[in-house]
């Protein structure tokens, strides 16, 4: 802030002769006080109400002052022209929600992974924000809260404002940043939300008025019990409500997300297969060694580790042979091998195809959620959702928090590198 105040003095200084002008009243002001004292008077001996009326500038610092002790957020106009502007988010953030403290590196971390599936969240009416805003404000800032809707992805709003997802992200990172907006997935039917950690639940919270205020005959108490446990739009609004209730419904869940009362949460594979169970790791590792020379790879599949035949082994590698995958599955681990040894009958060549692509790529290890592979896939949830249904008993789901969205959220994963740390 003083290296900004600094450098705009400097300026109108330069043009204006702002800061002589500024130092002549203040020691006109301060040669009224000693007269005044002189004669009798009972002025403060300080002068600053004197002050504060015959200098722009004192009257500027002053407002800087308590500015940054209550809100964090300066907005000042030095010689009535030049703007200077300041935010410090550790102050501003933490109003929104205590027991947070977000430090600028949190919100850079952010921003760097921020993706074009990821949305935008105001923390104020946009009408609001955009009467907040300075008249020669941008307008790219304009036309992005102009068209902005909790329902929309940012590659979304990057068509509709005809703005590059580039300036989108940086548009989006200087909202985070001020504490008017944060980084959500897109409100959809598939969307899961529950209680976010430390989120301010109790009878006395001062945000049951203000949602009683902004929801009338409506309980912060009562929706925040239908959160208790994970619950996704869908089930949560049911389709047999109004059109009205539902659009009610769902403004009040974008509310308890502005307040940080409820955090989405995303679905992880994991791929845990019961071949990997300590009881069965022997019998597993890998083909016999008297098959090492038999002639075909398939009929070589053909056979367990204690000498059964493997009807499914060899399905998958005569699936594979079609689609010219077979090599694949045989070059993988010994280790690794009893994993597609447990794949069902019901897995067709799409599916087996899909299934090695995930795993070459790393998604069933949790470090991708399904928002995320359905983007970089092209693929729809039915067709992931269909292959976790298919492969069950190979692929365990888990429902968190998006790693980068979660700083924005006070608990013991704020310092996580990734979705899962086990």
């Amino acid at each position: 802030m003083s290296k900004r105040l600094g450098k705009a003095l400097k300026f109108e200084e330069e043009h204006f002769s702002y800061v002589t002008n500024e130092i002549k009243a203040l020691q006109s002001a301060h040669d009224i006080v000693l007269s005044s004292l002189e004669e009798g008077d009972k002025m403060s001996a300080s002068g600053y109400e004197l002050i504060m009326k015959q200098s722009d500038i004192a009257l500027n610092i002053k407002k800087v002052y308590d500015e940054l002790i209550t809100c964090g957020l300066v907005y000042i106009k030095l010689n009535k022209n030049h703007q200077v502007s300041f935010c410090l988010p550790q102050k501003v953030h933490k109003l929104y929600c205590k027991g947070i403290m977000m430090e600028p590196e949190l919100i850079d971390k952010c921003m760097k992974n921020l993706k074009p599936y990821h949305g935008l969240l105001l923390l104020t009416e946009p009408n609001r924000l955009l009467d907040s805003l300075y008249p020669d404000s941008s307008t790219p800032l304009i036309k992005l809260i102009k068209m902005y809707s909790p329902l929309k992805s940012i590659q979304i709003l990057s068509t509709d404002t005809s703005l590059p997802l580039s300036e989108i992200s940086s548009l989006i990172g200087s909202l985070v940043y001020w504490g008017k907006a944060s980084v959500i997935f897109p409100l959809c039917s598939s969307n899961m939300y529950v209680v976010a950690p430390n989120a301010s639940t109790h009878t006395n919270s001062s945000l049951i008025e203000k949602f009683m205020q902004a929801f009338p005959g409506h309980s912060l108490l009562n929706e925040i019990s239908e959160f208790s446990l994970p619950i996704s739009l869908k089930h949560r609004i049911s389709p047999l409500s109004y059109p009205h209730e539902q659009k009610e419904i769902a403004q009040m869940i974008v509310w308890m997300l502005q307040h940080r009362i409820l955090m989405q949460l995303h679905t992880y594979m994991f791929l845990v297969p019961a071949s990997f169970h300590s009881d069965q790791k022997t019998k597993l590792k890998s083909l016999p060694d008297e098959l090492e020379d038999s002639p075909p790879l398939i009929f070589q599949a053909q056979v367990h580790a204690d000498g059964e035949k493997n009807n499914v082994w060899n399905k998958l590698l005569t699936l594979a042979a079609n689609d010219k995958m077979e090599s694949e599955i045989l070059a993988l681990d010994s280790d690794l091998q009893p994993v597609f040894r447990k794949l069902p009958l019901t897995v067709n060549q799409d599916d087996l195809k899909l299934f090695l692509h995930f795993f070459k790529q790393g998604y069933l290890r949790g470090t991708h959620h399904i928002e995320e592979i359905m983007y970089l896939e092209n693929k729809t949830r039915a067709q992931i959702c269909q292959l976790i249904d298919k492969l069950r008993q190979l692929i365990v789901t888990c429902d968190i928090e998006d790693s980068y969205i979660n700083q924005f959220y006070p608990h013991v994963h704020n310092n996580h590198s990734g979705p899962c740390n086990v």
